[in-house]
């Protein structure tokens, strides 16, 4: 499971470091400085104020000066949180949720990305052993390669065999076939440099569709029975929440969908 998560966290950290738009092939080449390269690192969310909370309307963004992951998902529909009709919830509730929780979660397997002057992409993966003891190790992959286009834009090239060797083929190809338009021209992914901080966003119009080729594999989803002793009862409130949020009903109704994250190029100060 373990491998399977530092995959998938790999492969998203450079899906989000992927260029927008197509070049003209006829203009003379030019020498673009590459500002991606070298070591970026997560660092845990700060909040503008303690009080800081999310209004109506609000994106989840602004609560944050700074947050390794951020999702801003607005719907007009409604739907049961935690398996409980009586509670319903907006896309706005699971962003704050999931921006609440998903980087400190990220930041237990993974915390930081090497890009390199050759294209070439690492990860600094967490590892714990059966005594609790905490190591950290940089693990190659060869699924992605970058390349710089521009001082604001990266293209990213897939390697198809690697991946199918390690994901479900069914399900990939759900995927792919909402994405395969850009392999040609690029995927339309924003970056931002704003001092020491780097940040790559997808809009909606983008992550949408993609959204809407999940649907079908969540609700085939199972959810697990809740254990006698309710050791798995937040993972089952989980898995039905998702499955309720991620609903074609709901999903149709989006209106904002930004998916961001974040890295610091200074190592975060960790307190003894």
């Amino acid at each position: 499971m373990k491998k399977k998560i530092s995959l998938l966290l790999m492969v998203v950290t450079a899906f989000f470091t992927v260029s927008c738009g197509d070049k003209n092939d006829d203009q003379t080449p030019v020498l673009i400085p590459n500002l991606i390269a070298g070591e970026w690192f997560l660092d845990a969310p700060k909040l503008i104020s303690e009080d800081a909370e999310v209004k109506p309307g609000t994106p989840v963004k602004d609560l944050y000066t700074y947050a390794p992951f951020l999702l801003d998902w607005m719907t007009t529909e409604t739907f049961a949180a935690m398996g409980d009709e009586g509670t319903q919830w907006s896309g706005t509730e699971i962003s704050v949720l999931a921006s609440t929780i998903a980087g400190p979660m990220i930041m237990e397997e993974f915390t930081a990305a090497q890009f390199k002057a050759d294209g070439s992409i690492s990860a600094t993966v967490v590892s714990k052993d059966e005594t609790g003891k905490i190591t950290t190790s940089i693990v190659e992959q060869d699924y992605v390669t970058y390349k710089v286009i521009s001082a604001s834009e990266l293209r990213i090239l897939l390697n198809f065999d690697a991946i199918l060797t390690k994901a479900s083929i069914g399900d990939l190809a759900r995927v792919l076939a909402s994405i395969h338009p850009y392999f040609k021209t690029g995927f339309p992914v924003n970056y931002k440099i704003t001092n020491d901080i780097i940040t790559f966003s997808v809009n909606k119009d983008f992550i949408l569709p993609i959204v809407k080729t999940i649907v079908p594999i969540v609700a085939e989803m199972e959810v697990p029975t809740i254990l006698p002793d309710y050791s798995n009862m937040m993972e089952v409130m989980m898995i039905q929440t998702v499955k309720s949020a991620l609903s074609e009903r709901v999903v149709n109704s989006t209106t904002m969908f930004d998916v961001m994250m974040s890295f610091k190029n200074t190592e975060p100060v960790i307190a003894e």
